[in-house]
C-alpha cells in the first residue's frame, strides 16, 4: 500500500523488498549490482493498535411497539518513519489513529392474533470497511512522509484537496527539518557525482560496457566450471581405479562411494556449464572426461561383494583344506581289495 502511494505520488522508488533476482544474476555474472539505484530515504512501520471498544444501545417498546439502537467502535493505529538511508537517521515520523463506527438500527412489533402471538423484528447494520480505512490511512501518512521533503506550495497545494473526513484537517508533521534539509544536500550531492561519472558520449556506451562486462563474466563463469568438471571426474577415476584394484571389501566399498559423490559433483558442474552456454572442444572434451569416470565409477560399484556372500565365502575357504586332509588320510588308509586278497595264504 506505501509503494502504491509512493509511485502515484511521483516520487523514484526502488524495490527492496525482494532483491532476490539481482543478487542471483549478479552471481550469475549477467548482471553488475553496482548499476542498482542507491536509495536516498526508506520508510518503515507498522499497524501497532487495533482495539474494539465496546459499545451501548437503547430499546423502548409500547404495547409491543418500539425501536433498538446500538453501536460500537474499533480504534486503530499506526506510526509510519522516514529514514536517512546514508545515516541511518529518522528524519521524520507520522502517528495515525482512526475510529471506525458501526451502528445498528432496528424496529419490532408484536401481536396477538386471537391466542397466537406475533413478532417482528426488522433492522439495519452499518460499519466502515476496516481494510479500505487501513488503505486511506496508510495513504495519508506516506502523503505526510512525502510532504516534509516536498515543496511547501506543492504541499499545501494538495492538502487542500483532502476533506476533512480523509484526514484532512490539522497536518500530522512530525520531523526535524535540519536532518530532512541536510539529508537533501547529500542526496543532490550524490546525484550530481553519479551524472558526472556516468559515459556522456551517447545514451548506449554504459549499456554495452555493461553488457560487455556481463559477457566476460559469463566467459569467466563457464571457464571454472569447467575446470572443476575435469577435476572432479578426474578425481572420481582415480579412486574408481583404486576401488578396482583393491582385494579388500572395506577398501573397495570406499573408495567406490567417494567415486560415486564426486561423479555427481562433476555431473552437476558440466550441466550448470552447458546452461551457461559451454560448447565446442572445451565442452566436448570435458564431456569424455565425466562420461569416463561415469564408466568406471558404475563398473566398480558394479564388482562390489555383498558383505554376507564375502563371508560365506571365507569360510567355505577356510573349511576346504580340512576336508582335502580328510580325503586324503581316507584315501591313504583305505587298502587295495586285491592286495588283501593276495596277502592271504
Amino acid at each position: 500500500m506505501v509503494q502504491s502511494s509512493l509511485f502515484r505520488s511521483g516520487a523514484a522508488v526502488v524495490n527492496r523488498r525482494d532483491p532476490a533476482i539481482a543478487v542471483m544474476e549478479t552471481q550469475w555474472g549477467i548482471r553488475d549490482i553496482q548499476r542498482q539505484l542507491p536509495v536516498n530515504f526508506y520508510i518503515s512501520g507498522s499497524i501497532n493498535s487495533l482495539d474494539f471498544i465496546p459499545g451501548g444501545g437503547a430499546s423502548i417498546s409500547v404495547a409491543g411497539v418500539g425501536p433498538s439502537y446500538r453501536q460500537s467502535r474499533i480504534l486503530v493505529g499506526l506510526d509510519l518513519s522516514m529514514t536517512d538511508a546514508l545515516t541511518g537517521r529518522i528524519v521524520a515520523s507520522v502517528p495515525l489513529q482512526r475510529q471506525m463506527f458501526s451502528r445498528e438500527v432496528g424496529a419490532s412489533v408484536g401481536r396477538f392474533f386471537g391466542d397466537t402471538l406475533v413478532s417482528l423484528e426488522a433492522g439495519g447494520q452499518e460499519r466502515e470497511a476496516v481494510h479500505f480505512v487501513l488503505r486511506q490511512m496508510l495513504s495519508l501518512a506516506t502523503f505526510e512522509l512525502v510532504g516534509q521533503v516536498a515543496n511547501e506550495a506543492a504541499y499545501q497545494n494538495c492538502r487542500s484537496s483532502i476533506s476533512a473526513f480523509a484526514g484532512g484537517g490539522r497536518p500530522h508533521r512530525n520531523g526535524s527539518p535540519e536532518a530532512i534539509r541536510d539529508a537533501l544536500q547529500v542526496a543532490a550531492a550524490a546525484a550530481t557525482e553519479s551524472d558526472q561519472t556516468e559515459p556522456t558520449a551517447d545514451g548506449n556506451q554504459g549499456g554495452a560496457e555493461a553488457r560487455e562486462n556481463a559477457a566476460i563474466s559469463v566467459e569467466e563463469h563457464i571457464n571454472e566450471l569447467s575446470n572443476q568438471a575435469s577435476v572432479l571426474a578426474a578425481r572420481a577415476i582415480a579412486a574408481a581405479e583404486e576401488s578396482i584394484a583393491s582385494t579388500t571389501p572395506d577398501v573397495q566399498a570406499q573408495k567406490a562411494a567417494e567415486a560415486l559423490q564426486l561423479v555427481r559433483l562433476a555431473g552437476q558442474a558440466l550441466r550448470r556449464a552447458a546452461e551457461l552456454g559451454m560448447d565446442g572442444p572445451r565442452g566436448d572434451a570435458t564431456a569424455i572426461v565425466v562420461q569416463r569416470a561415469l564408466e568406471l565409477t558404475i563398473e566398480a560399484n558394479e564388482l562390489l561383494t555383498p558383505p554376507e556372500e564375502a563371508s560365506e565365502e571365507s569360510q567355505t575357504a577356510d573349511a576346504a583344506p580340512e576336508d582335502a586332509v580328510v580325503d586324503a588320510e581316507q584315501d591313504s588308509t583305505a587298502v587295495d581289495p586285491g592286495q588283501e586278497d593276495a596277502a592271504v595264504p
